[in-house]
């Protein structure tokens, strides 16, 4: 399939998918200027998203063998490691087909994922989960749990007691780091100045 026959951000017939997700299936490794040419609209949204570090800069070349590369240069990282630090080449390996050369730490979530998720990120939205715990995000998804996790945020009708209720106590600058988006509805709402600068 051409780039002009893709299917474009705005008109996915899915709307549970993440930016990142939909970019890997239409896009994949498509450079950060072709991207931002051909589905502006996509682009915003990963940038938005905080997604925009998993679409590469420039097309790079693994060669022919992109796991020797992988070898060569990042011998022993995990896939999560290798995601974070040479996005571009995970995907290549992912795309591939040859992740399973790529080592994987298996994590234990316990018997329900789902009240792992509530007793360590209660409250984040599922692309804000992705983000901060993709591999907790990945089992969720593979296990078919994502539906307990929101996809949108709507802090229970009011910011301010949302952000009481779960994250009492935090400084603007923590509550930015754990909930960007909570932080980011309190100072548009005017809210900001009820969370304090320090304790």
């Amino acid at each position: 399939m051409s780039l002009e026959d893709k299917v474009k951000w705005v008109e996915r017939e899915d709307r549970e998918i993440s930016s990142l997700d939909f970019y890997r299936e239409h896009y994949d490794s498509l450079p950060r200027r072709q991207l931002r040419n051909k589905d502006p609209n996509l682009y915003r949204r990963l940038k938005k998203d905080g997604f925009l570090e998993f679409v590469p800069t420039v097309k790079r070349d693994f060669g022919d063998n992109p796991v020797a590369y992988y070898t060569e240069r990042y011998k022993g990282l995990t896939r999560g490691q290798l995601k974070k630090k040479d996005p571009g080449l995970y995907e290549r390996i992912k795309r591939d087909g040859f992740l399973k050369f790529v080592p994987k730490i298996i994590r234990d979530f316990g018997d329900d994922p789902v009240v792992y998720y509530t007793e360590h990120y209660k409250g984040l939205t599922r692309g804000q989960l992705e983000k901060k715990d993709p591999s907790l995000y990945q089992h969720l998804r593979k296990k078919g749990l994502l539906e307990h996790i929101p996809l949108v945020c709507k802090y229970e009708g009011d910011p301010l007691a949302y952000y009481n209720k779960y994250y009492n106590n935090r400084t603007r600058r923590q509550l930015r780091k754990e909930n960007e988006a909570l932080y980011r509805r309190l100072w548009r709402d005017g809210l900001l100045k009820h969370v304090p600068l320090k304790l």
